[in-house]
Formats: structure tokens, sequence, C-alpha cells
């Protein structure tokens, strides 16, 4: 008579399936912290390469890239600007030679930026993976009729104050308000390169040095994690409603690669020139800004996917966490980290 082969119980196959769901239960939280852990160490990696190619380009040139020209210039013909005199496309344009993309730039540099230019793609549509934080991916936005699909960032150079009708080739900087736009919006490390007007003429703006950073590039920021919704993370393809993110890191003086700040209060207040500076900095997942439904406004400022903190690389090319919840009132913390020459130096307890 054969003996009976011992085997679990029903009931001792339900307590180990138990045990184990609780080990899984626990375990994960930590596997995604330790994901976490790895992509913000990737984001910082990519800060200290946009650093690094930002000192590389003031040791070439002599000078800080710049944000470029207007949005409406990014759509001329390399023909109608060839005597602009400057760079027009922005500041990740501008640093792609010293970020191991040399090839890209010279394929590009003088192309209209919708030309094809490799493998069939243009300027707008190639991903540049230094400018993607991981947490967020490679984000690209909705196709367009025609069939291109932007290649988006995710970091941004600092702006005082408003941006918007500054885009336009028939704004005018030389009008009384347009005086202090000039004066006390652009006081970034990374500040506009000049302006293309409804003439077709181009007027070159001087070009930042070390010198003009008073404060010091250690206390300075170059660029920052810019907000972006997660519900926006693909952005629509139109302006109407995706104008904050397109057409992407190629860009120029406007949205997707500039984001505001409030100013000093200095021409007007309460912002300076005084009105559409983005709020106080916003984590990707929040869905309401005090009790107002999630809209553009946000996104006109910086955050991060990141948890409580954004990372920022300064003109010394170091990477620093700062606090969401910072100080973003007119003249605080925020734009004395932005602003190159405002006199105050602040220490590191203020907003990490």
């Amino acid at each position: 008579m054969k003996r009976a082969t011992p085997g679990f119980t029903l009931v001792e196959l339900l307590v180990v399936i138990a045990i184990i769901g609780v080990l899984v239960a626990l375990l994960l939280p930590a596997v995604q912290a330790a994901r976490e852990a790895a992509r913000r160490q990737q984001c910082t990696n990519n800060l200290k390469q946009i650093g690094l190619g930002v000192q590389n380009h003031l040791s070439a040139h002599g000078y800080y890239p710049s944000a470029g020209t207007n949005a409406d210039d990014f759509y001329s013909s390399p023909a109608d600007a060839q005597n602009a005199g400057f760079p027009r496309f922005g500041w990740g344009f501008q640093i792609l030679p010293y970020i191991e993309q040399g090839a890209l730039y010279a394929a590009a540099k003088d192309l209209q930026p919708f030309t094809e230019m490799q493998s069939g793609l243009a300027l707008v549509e190639i991903p540049v993976s230094t400018y993607s934080c991981p947490s967020r991916g490679l984000r690209v936005s909705d196709p367009r009729p025609d069939g291109v699909v932007y290649a988006l960032g995710d970091y941004a150079g600092v702006f005082f104050g408003y941006l918007m009708s500054q885009g336009e080739n028939s704004f005018n900087y030389s009008s009384g308000s347009g005086q202090l736009y000039k004066e006390f919006g652009w006081r970034g490390l990374i500040s506009k390169g000049g302006h293309r007007n409804s003439n077709g003429a181009y007027d070159r703006w001087q070009q930042v040095t070390a010198k003009d950073v008073t404060d010091g590039t250690s206390h300075t920021i170059a660029v920052m994690e810019k907000a972006v919704w997660i519900e926006r993370y693909t952005a629509s393809s139109e302006w109407d409603d995706g104008w904050y993110d397109i057409p992407g890191w190629a860009h120029n003086a406007h949205q997707p690669t500039m984001r505001s700040v409030a100013g000093d209060g200095k021409g007007a207040t309460p912002a300076t020139p005084g009105r559409g500076y983005g709020p106080n900095p916003i984590s990707d997942d929040a869905s309401v800004v005090g009790s107002d439904p999630r809209s553009e406004v946000p996104d006109q400022g910086f955050g991060s996917p990141h948890t409580s903190a954004m990372l920022a690389v300064f003109g010394d090319g170091s990477v620093r966490s700062i606090r969401l919840d910072v100080d973003n009132s007119p003249g605080g913390v925020l734009y004395r980290l932005g602003c190159r020459d405002d006199g105050e130096v602040l220490d590191p307890s203020t907003y990490n």
C-alpha cells in the first residue's frame, strides 16, 4: 500500500500567498523610491551637462548663450535672418556643440527649423535626451496636420514678468512699456539675444558676459526644471492650448525655453514689468492651484516631477535642489536667485 505524498493544504497555500502579497506590498514602495532616486540622479546629470555647455559657450564666445529672438522669428527663413548678427534660436540650440551634439548643430544652424535634416526629421522633431527629465520621459507633442511631431524639453532659463506679446514681431521695445520690459525683465544669466521687428530689421541686444553677473555665477541660476502638468505631458501641437511647450527645446525667447518668476517691483507692480509671471513652483501631479482648476497659467513658471523640490543648475555648473514652496513673491527668493545683478547673495538655507 502506497503512502500519501505530503503536500500543502488549501489553507496553507492561501497563507503563503498572503505572506507573499504582504512582502510585495512592503517592497514595492522601496523599489519605486529607488527608481525615482535613479531618475532624479539622471536629471541632475542632465543639468550638470547643461551647465558645462553654458560655461563652454562662455569660454568659446566670451558671452553666455542667449534666449535667441522673439517667437515669431522662429518661423523666418534663414535668408531673411542672415544679417541678424546673433543666434536666432534659443540657448538649447546654442549649446549643442558643447553637449556632444555638434553634428546636429552643424546640420541645422543654416536651415529653417522645419527643414528635413536628419533621418527625414526636422530640427523641431529631433529629441535631445539631455533636455528631458527621465521622470517625464522623452516627451513629444501631438502630431500637427502635416505630420510634424515636436520634441519637447523640460528645462528653461529665467525671465522676470510678462512674455506674451514680446514674442511678436510687432512688439515695440522702444515704447515706454517696452523699455521697462527690456530693462527689468531680461536680468537673468540667459537674456534675450535680440528682436526682429515688424519691418524685418533686427535689433541686436548686448550679450551677457561674466562681468555682467555681478552677484556671482555660483549665486545665479542658469537653467531650472520647468512646470509641466502631468496631464499635459503630451502637449497639443496647436498654439491655442499648447503654447507653453511647443515648438519644444529648440525654441527661442518664449515659454518653451524661458519661464517667468516675479520681478522686484521696479517700474511697475506687483511684478516687473507688472503681470503674467508664473506662480510659485508646482509639482507635476497637482490638479489645482489655490482654489482654481489647473490652467495654462501654472505652466508659465517652474516646477518638477520630483517630490517637494526642483533642480537648478547655477552659472558655475553646480546643481542644487530648490524647494517647491520657495518664496516667489515680487522680489522674493526665487527672483534673487534668478537675477544676475540685484546685489543680494542668499544663504542656501533660504531655498533648499
